[in-house]
């Protein structure tokens, strides 16, 4: 895995270009066949709170402060310009039309990669019209399957606040009006970035940097709409494989994972990822040491388990859950924190936890909404196949435990008293499957009669609100802020038809007992944290338990990390990485001056930024005044104390 937010501020800017675009202009330029975006100069930058003026001494467009905290410098008759003191050569120009001064999309991202900070691995990608018209066949594919069998184009208005096919309708026209594309180390390290220059490679170049660096992140994480990259392909490719060679499991897990199998050994899939050789014997999953943390914070009363994340390998992650889980059967209470763990497993929780905890059958039920469509369609065949059948082909007490239906989605809002659901999104929904079953504890559970505190921020997403709403029917209590709107539904995996590029889509909503969308509320705690508290504290406060009593050993973060961190050579590409305060409360600033929580604790750090969308797990050394920061495969980066 390399580091992946060298682009968290060229995407906000772009974003900020969307809303300005319908003012922007196009500049026919012959010689490349192409036509380039052009952007008010004046009007952007204003719009990100930009002192803009003109200097007729030398014909140049000044440009200080705002969002951006930049000082930019565009000389209207030369290609050489600056950014914070450093060159810029500005390849399409300002072009003046009718008094107002202009300059490229392509130009405005090369501004921003040098206020980022960012120096290494930048290439052009230009489409001609043969890739043009494959890019956009595959483009038009991906938002037609997403309106066809998703919610989302109802959803994401109420949630994000802007139209979904408004937005796609914005970059099918860089599409169809060719606008170039800037590659960065981001994408070419994670993506199969091609050197053919025949239009189906050109397409699949210019697509996937289209969709990996900005078109994804328009929704941060709602419905997982994500393009996979290549680690991840692989992944979730050895999984289905294992899956469907495994005699043991059930023909229902079976057939799901035939599916997505055969989509990632379709031709075109295989054309862009490559060919991979299986392992059967190995785990998919990562192994990352410290991802669980336990703790005794009152003898023989409080126990904290915290999970970073649930992507982690189950049974490498049960080695610490399951002793603890023991030691602490007996306590009157047990918190579980779950805060800014972006999710993973959808299993993890169920699994090492729930089946755990309960001590009795216990009745756990769901509902996710769905869209009529081909897909949803054969999936529900799928299910009806395997699930639905004869009582004498199932368990002998499957009736008695298990209920399952398919029901029109107006109908069961209706009759379950959902007073709360939006009208728009439930008149996008066409079914609910609903699903009731009787849970028994596992072999090895604890059965555990304290009480269950579970602690939720923002930042928990996807399998953890998963989590949150399991915990709840468990008896637990929720503690802190909503989850994020970023669900574990059923979802499914596409291959693009010419590309072969893999994109995600969940195809199923959720919602609480009243009917509020999950994904635009996400799930609500029964207790937000007290003033000045953060939600273990509210929970501490909440049993009972004084502050300051000796007994109590909060894990915190590794105390000799905070402090100011820079790396020798202030070029290096990953300048976020380069330039690391941290500070009181596990927060911290990087390099681009972009806030985020953390979370170091042996040999482990987590980064969650307040405004990017997933955390990113390293692992870390300390030997004095050196701090050495390195991915799993290796790759660190050395900082020096300041």
């Amino acid at each position: 895995m390399q580091f992946m937010c060298n682009l968290k501020k060229t995407i906000a800017l772009f974003m900020v270009f969307i809303m300005v675009v319908a003012s922007a202009t196009y500049l026919a330029a012959e010689e490349q066949s192409r036509e380039i975006n052009l952007i008010p100069v004046r009007e952007l930058f204003e719009s990100l709170g930009s002192e803009v003026s003109w200097d007729r001494s030398n014909g140049s467009i000044h440009i200080s402060g705002g969002i951006l905290n930049a000082e930019i410098i565009l000389f209207t008759h030369e290609s050489m310009s600056s950014a914070n003191g450093t060159p810029v050569v500005l390849h399409d120009g300002i072009v003046f039309e009718d008094g107002r001064a202009f300059m490229s999309l392509n130009d405005l991202i090369r501004i921003e990669i040098v206020i980022g900070g960012f120096t290494g691995g930048v290439r052009d990608f230009y489409l001609t019209p043969e890739a043009r018209d494959i890019a956009l066949y595959d483009f038009d594919y991906l938002v037609n399957f997403v309106i066809e069998n998703s919610p989302w184009d109802t959803v994401i208005p109420a949630s994000l606040g802007f139209d979904f096919l408004e937005m796609a309708g914005l970059y099918r026209e860089f599409i169809e009006n060719m606008t170039p594309l800037y590659d960065m180390v981001y994408v070419q390290e994670l993506w199969p970035i091609r050197d053919e220059v025949d239009a189906r490679s050109i397409a699949a170049n210019y697509l996937v940097t289209l969709l990996a660096q900005d078109f994804q992140h328009l929704f941060q994480g709602i419905g997982h709409l994500v393009v996979r990259d290549v680690d991840m392909y692989r992944m979730l490719y050895t999984a289905a494989a294992q899956t469907i060679h495994d005699e043991f499991v059930d023909p229902f897990s079976a057939s799901f994972q035939q599916a997505r199998y055969d989509v990632f050994t379709s031709p075109n899939v295989v054309w862009f990822y490559g060919e991979y050789e299986l392992s059967f014997d190995e785990t998919p999953f990562q192994q990352i040491p410290g991802n669980v943390i336990s703790a005794v914070l009152v003898e023989d009363s409080v126990g904290y388990l915290r999970i970073n994340s649930f992507m982690n390998d189950l049974e490498f992650d049960d080695r610490e859950i399951l002793p603890f889980l023991q030691e602490v059967a007996d306590f009157e209470h047990l918190i579980i924190d779950i805060r800014s763990n972006g999710g993973g497993l959808v299993s993890y929780f169920p699994s090492l936890i729930t089946s755990r905890l309960i001590n009795e059958p216990t009745e756990f039920s769901s509902w996710e909404f769905f869209r009529a469509g081909e897909t949803t369609a054969t999936i529900f065949d799928l299910i009806a196949y395997h699930m639905l059948l004869d009582a004498d082909e199932q368990d002998e007490d499957f009736d008695e435990t298990w209920t399952f239906g398919i029901f029109p989605a107006a109908e069961f809002a209706e009759s379950r008293g959902m007073t709360a659901f939006d009208p728009v999104i439930l008149a996008g929904l066409d079914y609910v499957m609903y699903s009731s079953s009787i849970r028994m504890p596992s072999e090895d559970s604890v059965g555990f009669e304290g009480q269950v505190w579970l602690l939720i921020d923002e930042f928990a997403a996807s399998a953890s609100v998963n989590a949150a709403l399991e915990a709840i029917q468990m008896g637990a209590i929720l503690v802190g802020n909503n989850t994020s709107g970023v669900t574990g539904t059923m979802h499914v995996y596409i291959g693009l038809p010419n590309t072969g590029i893999i994109w995600r889509t969940d195809i199923a909503m959720f919602t609480d007992s009243l009917g509020n969308s999950i994904e635009v509320f996400g799930v609500i705690p029964h207790h937000y944290n007290f003033p000045d508290m953060d939600a273990l504290e509210t929970t501490l406060a909440l049993i009972g338990v004084e502050f300051g009593v000796e007994e109590i050993v909060i894990p915190e973060s590794d105390s000799l990390i905070f402090g100011e961190w820079k790396c020798s050579d202030e070029d290096d590409a990953h300048i976020w990485l380069c330039h690391l305060r941290f500070l009181e409360n596990n927060r911290f600033i990087d390099g681009d001056g972009d806030f985020g929580s953390f979370f170091a604790y042996d040999g482990v750090i987590i980064f969650v930024f307040d405004d990017f969308y997933g955390e990113f797990i390293f692992m870390y050394e300390i030997d004095g005044d050196e701090l050495l920061i390195f991915d799993d495969e290796g790759y660190g980066i050395l900082l020096y104390r300041q």
